[in-house]
């Protein structure tokens, strides 16, 4: 049901135009907000038109107002041996609009520059590192190409020389040469969404449960029932990353957490006494745990919007986890307290964490998480604690 949900579920248009044959059309884009230049883009005429999904390279540009995505389809050669180049379709996206203007286009992690200048075709800036006999060889060649096409008088040799190959030192040195030459320029770098870093605070209840993870022992028959008790009380942080209409985050909870539970174990005993040394003997015993600790689980989450007011979130995290102290983590029953207390060690360990939630208003939410970690060891006998929690949560 809620993968049907986040199938179905409402996608926002912005307005905005294309051009497609010399000739611009106003209409609504769906905004992914892209990382990497769209292979494909969907747009509608109306709001109640029927949706249509082209390839970006039947289409000469695109723009969605008041946002950084502002794409233009241009030719570019690039170069397949010291002889031959060959000519390519690219959908760049443009960083600054003016006299002078800056456009980028990344692909598998690679980022490359281009720009043009007054009625100049758009032209890459080279810039390439190269090892050869050890060593790192670096053309620089964007610097020349600057130096040939910015001539202004702000934009002097030394200022040339200091510009870096990166976004931020393009944009500044193709801003400072419009400025120069008195002509108006748009920034679209300056809509770009940034992350955003959101605090809720968040409780709920747990049913607790312990299971035997060394299964190829003969100690292997191990049942507990579900806590009596629990109790779960946190802090959430969260990141959200800007891009892909800011469906990913990040996200850090520092959570406290208490569990009382029933249990019991069926153990291999080997006797130590001289009268029946290597003796073995089963052991049927019982157990109470209480225990108290601090869980920090990092991990991702995603969203899918439903629509603005309801939208469902997936986690996945792993999770560190300190036990807190205690004078008897664990209680045994039938006179074996003293025996096995010496054999058991509590601690808390590393564990993961799968959850999935509903959020209304981007305020209020609920979720259903399940959560595994080890904690506990009997003499040979190690148990993991599984739990599934059900919480709620408010966004400060």
């Amino acid at each position: 049901m809620l993968n049907s949900i986040a199938l179905f579920s409402q996608i926002e248009f912005q307005k905005g135009y294309i051009v497609d044959n010399n000739k611009k059309i106003e209409c609504l884009i769906q905004n992914d907000n892209w990382a990497n230049a769209p292979k494909t883009i969907s747009y509608k005429m109306t709001v109640n038109s029927p949706i249509i999904t082209r390839d970006v390279d039947e289409i000469q540009e695109l723009y969605i107002y008041n946002t950084d995505q502002n794409y233009l389809l241009v030719r570019v050669q690039r170069l397949l041996n010291k002889e031959d180049t060959i000519t390519e379709k690219r959908f760049l996206k443009c960083l600054l609009s003016g006299e002078a203007s800056l456009f980028t286009y990344k692909n598998n992690g690679v980022e490359q520059f281009f720009f043009k200048v007054n009625d100049s075709r758009v032209m890459r800036l080279v810039y390439s590192k190269l090892i050869v006999d050890g060593k790192i060889l670096t053309n620089s060649k964007f610097r020349q190409q600057l130096s040939f096409w910015l001539k202004c008088n702000s934009v002097t040799e030394k200022r040339i020389i200091e510009t870096g190959y990166n976004k931020q030192s393009l944009i500044n040195i193709l801003k400072d040469y419009n400025s120069c030459k008195g002509t108006d320029y748009t920034d679209f770098n300056k809509y770009k969404r940034k992350g955003k870093l959101y605090l809720s605070v968040l409780g709920g209840g747990s049913l607790f449960r312990f299971e035997n993870k060394d299964h190829g022992l003969d100690s292997n028959d191990v049942g507990s029932r579900s806590s009596k008790n629990s109790l779960k009380l946190g802090v959430d942080a969260e990141l959200r990353i800007p891009f892909n209409r800011n469906k990913w985050g990040l996200f850090s909870e520092l959570n406290y957490s208490k569990y009382t539970s029933k249990g019991s174990a069926l153990l291999t005993m080997v006797s130590t006494a001289p009268s029946n040394i290597g003796v073995e003997s089963r052991v049927n015993f019982s157990f109470t745990t209480d225990i108290s600790m601090l869980e920090i689980p990092i991990g991702i989450r995603y969203y899918s919007f439903i629509n603005k007011e309801n939208i469902l979130f997936y986690n996945a995290a792993f999770s560190y986890n300190i036990l807190l102290p205690n004078k008897e983590h664990i209680k045994y029953d039938s006179g074996w307290n003293k025996i096995m207390a010496k054999e058991s060690v509590f601690k808390a360990n590393y564990g993961w964490n799968l959850g999935v939630g509903y959020q209304y208003n981007s305020k209020y939410g609920i979720e259903i998480r399940f959560t595994q970690m080890g904690i506990l060891k009997i003499k040979t006998l190690s148990l993991n604690s599984n739990s599934i929690s059900f919480l709620v949560s408010y966004k400060i």
